[in-house]
């Protein structure tokens, strides 16, 4: 409050904080294998170890970039975030939508880590837009920006569209958390298949995700 230089009482403001709740959820990966493939190769069942966890990894991140929530699953960001714009593609116009969107849920850069996040479509799109006509593009490939902003594409951005078209997420991702719940358990399970001869492999991991101040700090395009 403003006092007056003649004295006065300052008002009590309680302050706010937000959260997130983070809780298993349960992500089971099987895999199997040939006997014959195991006797050739020792070294397959390190592999597909890797293979696996990054696949589990990459699970997580297609659930946290939903168009709508996944059965089980952590709760989608993007769901989530504010609807800046739906039925335009992805173009330096709609860009600067995203970013007024997001100031708008009185967002700060200051301290925040910004970025875009796109699909392989939207990626197209801005590659090939203007931010004004025959003078600038509005994607900097030598940077990879958009605005001077980070730009990321990956297929797990609402891969759970159901026809081709633009999707971003953007906003503030210092606001995202992912918890991890102990480490992975692999099991190689040589009984299910042991009469056809193919043991598989289980893996099982306890995963969740969220952000703060999902609404606010994050904005979406859907084409």
């Amino acid at each position: 409050s403003w006092i007056a230089e003649s004295g006065g009482s300052a008002v009590s403001a309680a302050g706010n904080l937000s959260a997130v709740t983070l809780t298993p959820k349960k992500l089971i990966s099987v895999v199997s294998m040939t006997q014959e493939s195991i006797v050739q190769n020792p070294s397959l069942e390190a592999a597909l170890q890797g293979n696996i966890a990054s696949n589990m990894a990459s699970t997580l991140e297609t659930a946290l970039l939903a168009e709508a929530n996944v059965t089980s699953a952590p709760t989608s960001i993007m769901a989530a975030a504010a609807a800046a714009s739906t039925g335009a593609v992805f173009s330096g116009t709609t860009a600067s939508l995203l970013e007024n969107t997001y100031i708008g849920n009185d967002g700060t850069y200051e301290g925040a880590r910004m970025a875009y996040l796109m699909d392989a479509d939207a990626y197209a799109a801005i590659k090939t837009a203007d931010m004004v006509s025959n003078v600038s593009a509005a994607y900097d490939p030598r940077d990879k920006t958009i605005n001077g902003i980070y730009a990321f594409v990956s297929s797990n951005v609402a891969s759970d569209a159901t026809a081709a078209k633009d999707n971003v997420l953007f906003g503030d991702f210092s606001k995202v958390h992912i918890a991890q719940f102990g480490g992975l358990d692999f099991l190689f399970d040589p009984y299910t298949g042991a009469d056809t001869g193919e043991p598989r492999m289980v893996v099982t991991g306890l995963f969740d995700g969220g952000a703060v101040q999902n609404s606010t700090a994050f904005a979406s395009l859907i084409e």
